[in-house]
């Protein structure tokens, strides 16, 4: 080889080395950063798009908390709890406490758009990321065991087992908002079980009404062999959630979604360059950034939303209403800046406050559904 080209492939491959080592603006978030406060409220390690109305975070969200109990269909509001679980589980045990299982932070990944875990107890790696109003979720069981998915609404609601890849239902969220879902399942799955805390029970392709219905899914797949679980939400009924899925998670390329969701980060995330400090200092500062995006959210859902202000569903006119703020928190610094980097996005939530205060004849300092 001549000289010349040894010196060509040495550039080339110091460029290279550069930008796979120069890391993009999503990769300095930490979303575990505030997982530990000793006063107030913990942050919590959301997995979401930015603005978007799909949140999702492991139960419980403090950084400390040694074992996971579940994962929410959707967190409805911020601090403001959350709607539905879900948990997977090796052996035939329904009892929710057997489904807690340990994990190690050391096995687990954490971004805006993507998470990863391994439960322990059970030896099943999860992972999952996130479209605008949907969650698709990959799980893996990694024993010769009964491989079961446990699902359920946590207050009054119903499940309806469609077919044995689909299952919908709500949850009646504040006592006030039906929190409407469309899950579909990649394998067949047998609902062997459903039950609610009445003691009705029922199986097979059915449905149940009632407080806190669960259902019990088995799938019959070899060990190890992934399977992909997809659900979409709506707040205004089962129709636009299953449209909302349909929208956002059309097939089942898991890859494919995540990889939007990174670009769509990096995309909000590098409307401010960071130059000079440490990478460390730059963690802090870009995972701020990201929790500045966590409120408030788009709740429009194809040119309508719910209002919890009048308790209707609206026209949105080709205005995206935005629910979901703190002003405690986000007066002073949060909608500042967004009105200098994000200002069309800004003008829309503050034309959804104008909304609010006709809708309910008050201007809120905390909206929430």
């Amino acid at each position: 080889m001549k000289l010349k080209h040894i010196l060509i492939l040495v550039i080339f491959l110091f460029i290279t080395s550069c930008k796979t080592n120069t890391p993009e603006p999503v990769d300095l978030v930490n979303p575990n950063i505030g997982g530990i406060s000793p006063l107030l409220q913990t942050t919590v390690p959301l997995v979401s798009l930015p603005n978007s109305m799909m949140r999702i975070h492991r139960i419980p969200g403090n950084y400390q908390a040694e074992k996971i109990d579940c994962f929410p269909f959707i967190v409805c509001g911020h601090r403001n709890g959350t709607a539905g679980f879900l948990m997977p589980s090796s052996g035939a045990s329904a009892d929710m406490k057997e489904l807690q299982s340990y994990y190690d932070h050391d096995y687990e990944i954490c971004t805006p758009y993507y998470y990863s875990v391994w439960l322990e107890d059970p030896d099943i790696n999860l992972e999952f990321t996130v479209g605008e109003k949907s969650s698709f979720y990959r799980i893996a069981w990694n024993r010769k065991d009964v491989k079961k998915l446990m699902l359920g609404v946590t207050t009054n609601g119903s499940i309806n087992v469609i077919n044995n890849n689909t299952i919908e239902g709500y949850e009646m969220y504040e006592e006030k908002v039906k929190v409407f879902f469309c899950l579909k399942s990649e394998k067949d799955f047998f609902a062997d079980s459903i039950w609610d805390s009445a003691g009705n029970h029922t199986g097979g392709f059915s449905g149940l009404y009632g407080k806190k219905p669960h259902a019990s899914l088995t799938f019959d797949i070899k060990e190890k062999e992934p399977v992909g679980i997809k659900m979409g939400i709506s707040f205004i009924d089962a129709a636009q959630a299953r449209k909302n899925l349909d929208n956002d998670i059309p097939g089942w390329d898991f890859e494919l979604l995540k990889d939007n969701g990174r670009k769509k980060w990096n995309s909000a995330l590098s409307k401010i360059a960071v130059k000079g400090g440490t990478k460390d200092q730059q963690t802090v500062f870009y995972t701020a950034l990201y929790r500045t995006y966590e409120r408030m959210v788009n709740i429009s859902e194809d040119g309508r939303y719910y209002s919890g202000f009048d308790n209707a569903i609206h026209n949105d006119n080709d205005t995206s209403f935005y629910n979901d703020d703190w002003m405690w928190d986000t007066y002073r610094a949060s909608h500042p800046l967004h009105a200098m980097i994000n200002p069309e996005l800004e003008a829309l939530k503050i034309q959804s406050y104008v909304r609010m205060y006709e809708q309910s004849g008050w201007m809120p300092s905390f909206p929430i559904l």
